[in-house]
């Protein structure tokens, strides 16, 4: 899984993991089947059978949203020394 490795090498970079979403969202060589897989994978954790493929990727998008504001918060509380 080529797709899984690169979302995850990329996600720190946004401008780069929005680039690879765009390239697979484009890529209609990935049936929804693969794309869930990716998913599954990505996520590390299954979902419905039924979910198309742009949910999916949405899905994959707001996780790596999501680590990327928890993992700047971290450096905002690492700064403050509040701890």
């Amino acid at each position: 899984m080529t797709h899984v490795t690169e979302l995850k090498r990329l996600a720190t970079d946004n401008a780069a993991f929005d680039a690879l979403i765009a390239k697979l969202r484009a890529d209609r060589s990935i049936n929804q089947s693969a794309m869930r897989k990716i998913a599954v994978a990505f996520l590390g954790w299954e979902m419905a059978r039924s979910k198309p493929r742009t949910a999916l990727l949405q899905m994959i998008k707001d996780r790596q949203m999501l680590d990327q504001h928890q993992e700047a918060r971290g450096q905002v509380i690492d700064r403050l020394g509040c701890w």
